[in-house]
């Protein structure tokens, strides 16, 4: 697949630990850009890669620098620029393509230049009109989830509704995308979720599965366990004894992608940095659900090389799965191409 280096040496665009939103039925991926002290611009690119030649194609260019520091003060960016377009953050996991609406949803990250400011209201755009949505058009969570941390954002497959876990919290909350209307699942799922990790809808077996990485109450070991889209009820899942899991219990799994196939069903995992780039795991189940299996994919073909850091992979949802390809997708930096490997 062709390079990302499309915006030149504004690299922070994709680097600044930012994920994709995917249209499952063309393999378009959109990215948005900016947050932290990393990148302050605020572009929307996407490109489909089941094209015969795939191409990069800006969406929306970044506000002007009058738009983006009218209302900046200390340092910081507002939720939304003067111009009326979401100013630069990261977005993690927090981004999907909602194939009902033709609409890609930025929800929640940080904010330019610092961790202190969360836009907690969802971004909209538009595909067919080409511009974003106006500041009020989709609600926010609201006060008091209790999160400490941007949380876990995870699409339905069928239904296209987002469920989200605020990072340090324990509830778990469900936007429904036809009315834009939150609703609490649960006030209390039992220990916190876990922040900014690898999770993904289980839609065989109703569950929000999440790669616990982070120690804490309930979370001491790198682990999964799922979340019942219906109670809020957690459940730790088993992992059959193997050498590949041991072998993924000793990576620094923080900020990697998990991704469900929906057609498949089965999980696939990816890492992005720590020597492991170009390393898929597949896991699935082996029983009625609470058991679980995982192993490392053989992969030939070019190596894809680590991402940004090498403790943390920030790869997030820069690597999926694409079911109209049968295939995962990996972006490790802007300085690199997209891989693409065919895994059904």
């Amino acid at each position: 697949m062709p390079a990302s280096g499309f915006w030149g040496t504004q690299t922070g665009f994709v680097n600044a630990e930012n994920g994709t939103g995917l249209h499952e039925g063309t393999s378009e991926v959109w990215l948005f850009g900016g947050g932290h002290s990393d990148y302050a611009g605020n572009e929307l690119a996407s490109i489909t890669l089941s094209a015969d030649l795939p191409a990069w194609q800006l969406r929306c260019p970044r506000s002007e620098p009058a738009a983006m520091k009218a209302y900046r003060s200390g340092g910081k960016d507002p939720t939304w620029n003067a111009d009326g377009k979401p100013s630069s953050r990261h977005t993690y996991q927090g981004t999907h393509f909602i194939r009902k609406l033709n609409q890609y949803l930025a929800i929640d990250g940080y904010t330019w230049d610092s961790a202190n400011n969360r836009p907690m209201e969802p971004a909209a755009f538009d595909a067919a009109s080409g511009a974003w949505q106006p500041q009020g058009t989709w609600p926010g969570v609201g006060a008091g989830d209790g999160s400490s941390s941007p949380g876990i954002y995870a699409k339905h497959p069928i239904t296209e509704d987002i469920y989200y876990g605020p990072g340090g919290s324990i509830r778990f909350y469900k936007l429904d995308t036809s009315t834009k209307v939150w609703s609490t699942v649960s006030a209390n799922i039992g220990t916190y979720f876990p922040g900014t990790e690898c999770h993904a809808i289980d839609s065989a077996r109703n569950g929000l599965t999440v790669l616990s990485t982070r120690t804490g109450p309930g979370l001491t070991r790198l682990g999964f366990f799922r979340v019942d889209l219906d109670t809020g009820k957690r459940t730790d899942l088993a992992m059959v004894a193997s050498t590949d899991w041991t072998a993924f219990q000793a990576l620094s799994t923080n900020h990697g992608g998990l991704h469900y196939a929906a057609d498949l069903d089965c999980f696939y995992f990816c890492f992005g940095g720590g020597g492991q780039g170009g390393k898929v795991w597949l896991i699935r189940p082996v029983d009625g659900g609470t058991t679980w299996s995982i192993e490392a994919l053989p992969m030939t073909g070019a190596t894809v090389p680590d991402g940004i850091g090498v403790a943390n992979g920030n790869i997030l949802s820069r690597f999926r799965y694409l079911p109209a390809m049968g295939a995962v997708m990996a972006l490790p930096s802007a300085t690199a191409p997209i891989y693409v490997a065919r895994v059904a």
